[in-house]
């Protein structure tokens, strides 16, 4: 049954796409389903989490304090299942708040949601909370990125605001303070410098020259060496090589699949000018989130990041929909927009949750 309303839900969105009402459902459906839902693969392990601050408030000031914080009060006032349903309610309406700012077509965005990443935010809750509260300071990336004045300064350091608080839930998030470049550089010099790093990380580590720069680290004076040569060995002891290789592939398959769509969008001329900047905001993120693909040989948690970016990837695809003024143009540029976008959503959908994770993940959450 929830499967079935979960499909209803996504096809609605692509039949009217700037809903409010259907929005609204559709926030109801993500709600209650994630708020709902026990038995995922993550579920015993917040559960955990939830007894353990209690126990011991203190873990407020760690690395997950935020999401902490939530579970003492929750546990304090009602039970674990409710700290999970205001998660849920908190990060839905901050998704809303954030597709908003950025277009109208919010039941649409919606639906791609549903599709990818929803089925495992459901489960990885941290991840979600974090994604959330960044995604709705990404305006302020955005406004700095299309205006360069006074305010743009500011703006830079409201969205470090959203990621010192996404970090705070979820380190990793850290890693998306990079972005504050893209208002300063050209996104053809961003690509030129990603594929020069990726091309010596590369080189580096095929030749073991990262191996002997660690171990002349590891002979010299200072705290700060130490620190860097312990956690360097930390990561290569916890290493996976095949899951590692498996995000790599999932990340350039996105990516090709993305280019692929974005050189359709532009051959079909549906983009103007007043939404090339949009276009632009997102070519210039993805660019930039290839400079993180050496980091996905220390943790495999930087990959999620590109994860985390599909709905400001929806939103800018989204934005060449209805931009002809031919009625019989409009209806074709918007069915193959449409097309794209649920391409990118099921590819996701299929890799992330079905074939690593449809037993832990896609069967628990809809109770197949």
């Amino acid at each position: 049954m929830i499967i079935i309303l979960w499909i209803i839900l996504i096809v609605a969105g692509l039949l009217f796409p700037k809903s409010k009402y259907l929005s609204y459902t559709q926030m109801i459906f993500i709600i209650l389903t994630m708020g709902l839902s026990t038995g995922t693969a993550d579920y015993d392990i917040y559960n955990k989490m939830f007894d353990s601050v209690l126990s011991n408030p203190k873990l407020i000031f760690s690395g997950s304090g935020l999401l902490y914080s939530i579970f003492y009060i929750c546990g304090k006032i009602l039970n674990y299942q409710s700290a999970i349903f205001i998660i849920a309610l908190v990060g839905t309406i901050l998704i809303y708040k954030a597709i908003y700012f950025y277009t109208k077509s919010t039941s649409l965005i919606l639906s791609a949601y549903l599709i990818a990443p929803f089925v495992i935010d459901a489960t990885q809750l941290k991840n979600f909370l974090a994604m959330t509260i960044w995604l709705y300071f990404s305006r302020y990336l955005y406004l700095a990125f299309i205006n360069q004045n006074r305010k743009q300064l500011r703006n830079i350091l409201l969205y470090l605001v959203g990621v010192m608080i996404s970090s705070y839930i979820h380190i990793a998030f850290l890693a998306t303070a990079l972005f504050v470049i893209i208002p300063y550089i050209k996104i053809k010099s961003l690509l030129i410098v990603s594929v020069c790093m990726n091309t010596l990380f590369l080189s580096l580590k095929s030749f073991n020259i990262l191996e002997l720069i660690m171990k002349k680290i590891s002979g010299l004076n200072g705290s700060i060496f130490n620190i860097i040569y312990i956690k360097y060995v930390a990561y290569k002891i916890a290493f996976q090589a095949d899951a590692t290789n498996a995000r790599m592939y999932l990340t350039i398959g996105f990516t090709v699949i993305l280019v692929i769509c974005i050189f359709v969008i532009f051959i079909l001329k549906v983009i103007k000018y007043e939404n090339n900047i949009m276009m632009n905001f997102m070519i210039a993120l993805n660019v930039t989130f290839l400079f993180l693909l050496p980091l996905f040989f220390f943790s495999m948690e930087f990959y999620r990041i590109q994860r985390n970016m599909l709905i400001i990837d929806y939103i800018a695809l989204s934005n060449g929909m209805t931009s002809s003024s031919f009625r019989k143009k409009i209806k074709v540029t918007n069915i193959v927009i449409g097309a794209l976008i649920l391409i990118i959503a099921y590819y996701y959908l299929y890799i992330d949750a079905i074939i690593w994770n449809y037993n832990t993940v896609f069967v628990p959450l809809f109770k197949l």
